[in-house]
């Protein structure tokens, strides 16, 4: 997903953020995935990265859900959130275009 409002980069106008979501309605879990700024630190490209969710108490038999089904890159097991939480997430990002809060996040090294 990415918010129109938000800033481009390049010629080609490529957004500078991005949050990717996958779930498992019948498990009902998913997980998030926000690439962009970090913000806390607003504007400031030092502090750009990749994130996921984090779940302190994950579920003990959480599916695979995927950061990118293409390439088949799972999100950490400590990633999976109640399919609840993520769709308050999701609106949170709607309604702001930044990272959401409502949820924890971990630093991810995998684009």
């Amino acid at each position: 997903m990415y918010a129109r409002e938000r800033p481009t980069l390049g010629p080609d106008g490529q957004p500078e953020h991005q949050l990717k979501i996958d779930v498992n309605a019948p498990a009902g879990v998913g997980a998030l995935s926000f690439t962009g700024d970090d913000p806390d630190h607003p504007g400031d490209g030092d502090y750009a990265g990749i994130w996921v969710t984090r779940n302190n108490q994950p579920p003990a038999r959480a599916p695979r859900l995927y950061v990118d089904k293409a390439s088949r890159e799972e999100f950490p097991t400590d990633a999976v959130l109640a399919l609840d939480t993520v769709r308050q997430a999701v609106h949170e990002f709607m309604n702001t275009g930044a990272r959401p809060r409502c949820v924890s996040w971990q630093e991810w090294d995998v684009f």
